[in-house]
């Protein structure tokens, strides 16, 4: 299904009032991320349903020579390229309820100070425009995902489905086949920015041994030495 595209995506810093247990108020600051798109893609009659898939790079450099590893090593550092997945990952709007063609300035992401940012980071954002059946599948997952532990929120409900087994209808099968055009849409976090925090590694434990991933960052689960296309620092 082919959708609209998203037009800007950016990061803002952000501090956050909040009263604390004794009714004082305090603040805390944090990375804002937000998108902008049409909600009607070309030749469209109608608006559309968006699914929003967030993904995270950070680059990551290992420290092979700075304590003792009891795992393979290379005999020089290098850099790796680590997805970072946020926790809250999968986001729908409906664009078919809106009043307008287009969103702006849409929170998507909310994010402390890590040191996921130290060496530099990539939010990215997958769009894509989907069927009701398919939007209704990403809302139930998004629902049982990004849940927060608040005693108001909604029940998830059964995860709707249009995969079945063949050999046993009473088999519960997750997953739903559709087929869309995604469109990816990336913002940098630079170290300055994310107000340069401390590298990953080099990370040592009481022994003096170096964490597995500080010996070979490829030990990171999805992380690559292959630098994606789009990285521009």
């Amino acid at each position: 299904m082919a959708g609209p595209i998203p037009d800007n995506f950016y990061v803002v810093e952000t501090t956050i009032a909040f009263l604390d247990e004794f009714g004082g108020q305090r603040t805390f600051d944090q990375l804002n991320f937000y998108i902008s798109t049409p909600l009607k893609g070309k030749a469209a009659e109608q608006n559309s349903r968006l699914v929003w898939e967030l993904n995270g790079v950070a680059k990551v450099t290992d420290t092979p020579s700075l304590g003792r590893c009891l795992v393979r090593k290379d005999p020089e550092p290098k850099a790796c390229y680590v997805g970072y997945p946020p926790v809250k990952n999968y986001l729908t709007f409906d664009g078919t309820t809106a009043s307008t063609n287009r969103i702006d300035d849409f929170l998507v992401n909310e994010s402390n100070y890590t040191n996921l940012f130290a060496e530099g980071y990539y939010m990215v954002v997958n769009q894509q425009a989907v069927s009701e059946a398919a939007y209704t599948y990403w809302s139930r997952v998004g629902a049982a995902v990004n849940r927060t532990g608040d005693v108001f929120q909604e029940p998830t409900g059964l995860v709707p489905t249009n995969i079945h087994n063949l050999k046993d209808a009473d088999d519960s099968v997750f997953g739903f086949f559709y087929v869309t055009e995604e469109h990816p849409i990336r913002v940098y976090v630079s170290p300055e920015l994310g107000r340069n925090q401390k590298p990953q590694c080099p990370e040592v434990d009481m022994n003096g041994n170096l964490a597995a991933y500080c010996c070979n960052c490829l030990n990171l689960e999805n992380s690559s030495t292959a630098q994606p296309d789009w990285w521009v620092e």
